[in-house]
C-alpha cells in the first residue's frame, strides 16, 4: 500500500519517552541497555538529546516519563517529569510510583494537578509484579482520576510484566485506562493474543519490529482494533525519527497511520494537542 503522504506530513504524538537528570542520563541509558542486553542504544536518555534526534519530524507532543526504582524515589521522578513539562510544552508527562509507596492517592492528585496525564509503570526495573496488592491504592486512584497507565509488558527475563497479570489487574479494576507497551506482548507475543487482543486495552507500536515480522504486526493491529493502538518509540533505545520511519513504511493506510500516529492518543487523553 503507497503512502500518499509523506512522514513529515503527520502530526506524531510519541507517547513512549524515557528521560533522566542530564547528569545521569547517559548513565541511566547504560544502565537499561545491559539490563535488557541490548546491543544498541540510539539515544542519551536526555531531554535535549531527544529534541535532537526527531530531525524534521511534526512531534506535537512528546510524552515523556521515568520510573521510580525505588518507593523513596517516587517523588523525586514526578518532580523531574513535572519540571521537564513546564519547561517545554512540546512535552506532556506521566508520573509514577512504586508498590512500596504508602500515599498513592496523594501523590497522585498532586501529579495530576501538576498537568501530568497518565502513569508509567515499568514491573520488570521496578521489581514487582503488575498485580501487587501494593499497587491497588494507585489502580483505585487512577481509576477516579481518569489517568491512563502505561505498562511495559512481556520480557521473558522476567515475570514481573506478565500479560497474565496485567489481564488479572484490568478484571480487578475494569474502569482503569490501560496502555500494554510493545503490542501487549514484547518478547512474549503469544500471551498477548491470549490474554489482551480484543481487550479494552489500548497498545503501543514501541519496538514492534525487534519481535513481529510486518505481517504479524498489521494482523496484530486490526485483530485487536485499529483505535486502540498508540504510537511510541521507547527513546533512548529508540531514536524518534528512526522509530517513526519504521513505523511509517507499514503496509497501512494513510488514514490507519493517522490514528496511530495521533488521533488516538488524541480521544484517550482527552486532550487536543
Amino acid at each position: 500500500m503507497d503512502s500518499k503522504k509523506r512522514l513529515e506530513d503527520y502530526r506524531i504524538i510519541d507517547i513512549h519517552n524515557h528521560i533522566f537528570p542530564d547528569k545521569i542520563a547517559a548513565r541511566a541509558a547504560e544502565s537499561i541497555k545491559t539490563f535488557y542486553s541490548f546491543t544498541y542504544m540510539e539515544g542519551n536518555g536526555s531531554s535535549g538529546n531527544l529534541l535532537t534526534l526527531k530531525k524534521n519530524l511534526n512531534i506535537v507532543k512528546f510524552v515523556v516519563c521515568s520510573a521510580a526504582t525505588k518507593f523513596d524515589k517516587v517523588e523525586t521522578a514526578n518532580d523531574f517529569i513535572i519540571k521537564c513539562v513546564f519547561s517545554d510544552p512540546i512535552y506532556a508527562g506521566f508520573g509514577t510510583t512504586h508498590a512500596g509507596y504508602t500515599d498513592h492517592r496523594k501523590e497522585l492528585e498532586r501529579v495530576k494537578n501538576a498537568g501530568l496525564i497518565g502513569l508509567k509503570i515499568h514491573p520488570d526495573i521496578q521489581g514487582f509484579d503488575i498485580d501487587d496488592p501494593g499497587m491497588y491504592g494507585a489502580y483505585e486512584a487512577a481509576s477516579e482520576l481518569g489517568l491512563p497507565i502505561l505498562f511495559h509488558i512481556g520480557d521473558k527475563k522476567h515475570h514481573f510484566s506478565e500479560a497474565r497479570k496485567l489481564r488479572r489487574m484490568m478484571d480487578k479494576f475494569p474502569d482503569l485506562k490501560v496502555i500494554a507497551a510493545h503490542m501487549g506482548g514484547y518478547s512474549k507475543k503469544n500471551d498477548a493474543y491470549e490474554y489482551l487482543v480484543g481487550t479494552n486495552a489500548y497498545f503501543d507500536v514501541s519496538q514492534w519490529y525487534n519481535f513481529l515480522t510486518e505481517e504479524e504486526f498489521v494482523k496484530m493491529i486490526y485483530d485487536h482494533g485499529v483505535d486502540k493502538i498508540l504510537y511510541g518509540c521507547d527513546f533512548p533505545l529508540n531514536s524518534p525519527y528512526s522509530a517513526a520511519e519504521k513505523f511509517y513504511n507499514v503496509n497501512i493506510s494513510d488514514a490507519d497511520k493517522e490514528k496511530i500516529f495521533s488521533t488516538n492518543s488524541e480521544k484517550l487523553f482527552g486532550i487536543h494537542f
